[in-house]
């Protein structure tokens, strides 16, 4: 494997029930929104740590791992994402691409 790349983050799905009850029962408690950053984002980094996992699985693998979606770097929580990710060197698009066409 030399990429990932994701088109969206990966959010939990908010009508699932049990996601659904999780987030009501937080939003009761804490307030408005309370879920989304309790619950939404801490599953949502998890799930964008596994996936770079299955890219670098050791200090002798390299790879492109790629999030397409722009609320990264727009939206106020998108800092937040990034620090969660485990540590790497970002590059732009062309950079990325140079290293696959190198790599393949």
């Amino acid at each position: 494997c030399r990429a990932v790349v994701l088109d969206k983050l990966p959010f939990p799905v908010p009508t699932d029930v049990i996601f659904e009850a999780r987030a009501k029962r937080i939003d009761a408690k804490e307030g408005p929104w309370s879920s989304f950053n309790k619950l939404s984002i801490p599953m949502m980094s998890l799930v964008l740590t596994q996936a770079f996992g299955r890219l670098i699985r050791s200090t002798e693998h390299a790879g492109v791992f790629a999030i397409m979606d722009s609320r990264l770097s727009k939206a106020r929580y998108g800092q937040r994402i990034v620090k969660s990710l485990p540590p790497a060197r970002r590059v732009d698009l062309n950079e990325g691409l140079d290293f696959l066409q190198k790599v393949s």
